[in-house]
């Protein structure tokens, strides 16, 4: 008995041949079986009921014998392909393949044909799991968007020619470099990249730098997670917008990944991160956004480099604990510069604000939290001038450069009694 499930295929074809004097096959959901152990996709042993897949055919690949990875039909325009729950590690060969889905849901593979997107909800995978293209993607039409569903992880690592854009909601895209976001747009589309999904940008060995073309705009629909990794350095001068108020950016388990951000962006919601190590620089004073709170969030061991422009409104935060060196730093790279920093320094932990290299001024308080142990420190050549209050709570170290305590513009305090200054260079 024929096992390809097909309501009616026999009378399908029977209605066929009558009205057009040719057969033609009804779609079927086609399940391997492996038994004729070569692994080839047109051999008929391969397939449950003795037919290898056809034209608008579903591909079900399962355990049993030599699971059939090698495509080796030509031109093959499928519904689906599935790799099931009970098979990991395969990986697809051979031709292209056209496909409305390819699902990935329980298990870790690889594919190394070329894909054809049919529809912009090819991709379905399921954490922690993840399916690594190391083929080109490309779609049958240019309207044709990535959209993965699900949590799990998707890994481009070919050289992509689809036109539509990342739209991303769920899953995490792991790319190595801008041609892992497919062909690049002739003008700025401002929602290009266009999610809430987790971008992660990884190296295949050495110093990586990524830069992502400008006319790929980003526009934040959740929380929107970034990575850099290891040797790493993401380089993103478009604009990053936001669908609504409050939408954030959070840079994660990026350890020793460098980011550069120079747009003029105007999302509005938190600039965070894990406990990694990171350096962002900023070569626009928007680079990091607009706002007004407390929502620049620095915690261990991430930098952030000024690059000699000034944060208009965002208020730094620093959020870990660990003790004055255990925070994060804020410098200023470019000689002869200063870094005017409108809205203050507020630490909510037991640490205290960092600031490394470079000439700076501060108006807004340093605000810090009443446990008895946040300190301010200046470690870096250059001048850290104080215009308001200093709320802290524990004395100010000085281990290099200049700190200056303004009172020109407001007679507040910048040592309150009892604390010391410490000078360590």
């Amino acid at each position: 008995m024929n096992s390809r499930i097909s309501t009616l295929r026999v009378l399908a074809t029977i209605v066929l041949v009558c009205a057009l004097g040719a057969g033609s096959a009804s779609a079927a959901v086609v399940i391997s079986s492996g038994g004729a152990g070569d692994g080839k996709w047109s051999t008929p042993g391969n397939w449950q009921g003795g037919e290898p897949p056809q034209n608008d055919d579903a591909v079900v690949l399962m355990d049993g014998g030599i699971v059939p990875t090698n495509v080796d039909i030509a031109d093959l325009d499928l519904n689906y392909v599935q790799f099931s729950n009970v098979i990991q590690n395969l990986t697809l060969i051979g031709n292209d393949l056209k496909v409305n889905t390819l699902r990935n849901r329980h298990t870790n593979n690889f594919v190394n044909n070329n894909i054809i997107m049919k529809s912009s909800a090819a991709w379905d995978v399921n954490s922690p799991f993840r399916l690594t293209v190391n083929g080109s993607i490309g779609a049958t039409g240019d309207a044709i968007s990535l959209a993965a569903n699900n949590s799990g992880t998707l890994v481009l690592a070919g050289t992509n020619t689809w036109a539509g854009g990342l739209k991303a909601n769920q899953c995490t895209v792991v790319m190595y470099s801008d041609a892992s976001l497919g062909r690049v747009p002739p003008t700025n589309v401002p929602a290009f990249i266009d999610n809430g999904a987790g971008m992660v940008f990884q190296s295949t060995g050495g110093f990586n730098r990524v830069v992502i073309h400008p006319n790929r705009g980003l526009r934040i629909t959740g929380l929107k997670t970034i990575t850099a990794g290891a040797n790493v350095k993401l380089i993103m001068n478009q604009r990053i917008i936001e669908n609504a108020g409050g939408r954030a950016i959070n840079f994660v388990n990026s350890v020793g990944g460098v980011y550069e951000f120079g747009g003029s962006n105007t999302f509005t919601g938190a600039v965070g991160n894990n406990t990694a190590s990171w350096l962002v620089r900023m070569k626009h004073p928007w680079a990091l956004g607009q706002g007004t709170n407390e929502n620049v969030a620095l915690m261990t061991q991430g930098t952030y480099d000024l690059m000699g422009n000034s944060l208009p409104t965002r208020r730094i935060r620093g959020i870990n604990g660990g003790g004055w060196p255990g925070v994060g730093c804020i410098m200023n790279s470019i000689p002869g510069t200063t870094s005017v920093i409108s809205n203050g320094f507020f630490n909510s932990n037991n640490n205290g604000g960092w600031f490394g290299r470079g000439d700076f001024v501060m108006f807004g308080t340093l605000d810090f939290n009443s446990t008895g142990t946040t300190q301010p420190l200046k470690n870096g050549p250059g001048r850290l001038v104080l215009k308001n209050q200093v709320c802290l709570t524990n004395r100010v170290n000085v281990v290099n450069g200049t700190l200056v305590w303004d009172y020109s513009d407001a007679i507040q305090d910048k040592l309150p009694d009892g604390q010391t200054l410490r000078l360590e260079g």
